[in-house]
């Protein structure tokens, strides 16, 4: 038996086999499933990254507020230090504020004038001092 070779006609070019319909509708499902797992991934996954991203926001956020918060506990320490500082200067210091200027003679005068002198430099240490700290708080 021989079947000669002859071209296809226009109406048996548009039509499937059943071999040709069974891969197709194969392929069918196969993407009905792969659109159907990429639906519930997007549902499932979408609230996990969300949350993801907050967790991490609130980590940031964490971590900002403990450096001020260590940052301020040290200009609390250095302050301390500072105050500290001044109280023992000025306790140290004898208070020449009230003095009864006749007991004094003129063979006083040179040692007043250095005492003067010492204590206008301690005024001016003091004024740069405090000018460089507030410089440094702002």
């Amino acid at each position: 038996f021989h079947v000669p070779a002859t071209r296809a006609t226009a109406a048996q070019e548009n039509r499937i086999t059943l071999g040709a319909a069974r891969y197709a509708s194969e392929e069918a499902a196969v993407l009905v499933h792969y659109a159907i797992a990429l639906v519930e991934y997007t549902r499932i996954c979408q609230p996990l990254r969300l949350t993801k991203e907050r967790v991490d926001k609130l980590k940031q956020e964490l971590y900002e507020a403990e450096q001020k918060q260590i940052e301020r506990e040290n200009e609390i320490q250095r302050l301390k230090l500072v105050e500290q500082t001044l109280q023992n200067a000025d306790s140290n210091e004898e208070d020449n504020r009230l003095v009864d200027i006749s007991q004094y003679t003129m063979d006083d005068l040179p040692r007043l004038e250095n005492q003067l002198a010492e204590a206008q430099k301690r005024f001016d240490t003091a004024a740069v001092e405090k000018n460089k700290l507030k410089k440094e708080y702002e």
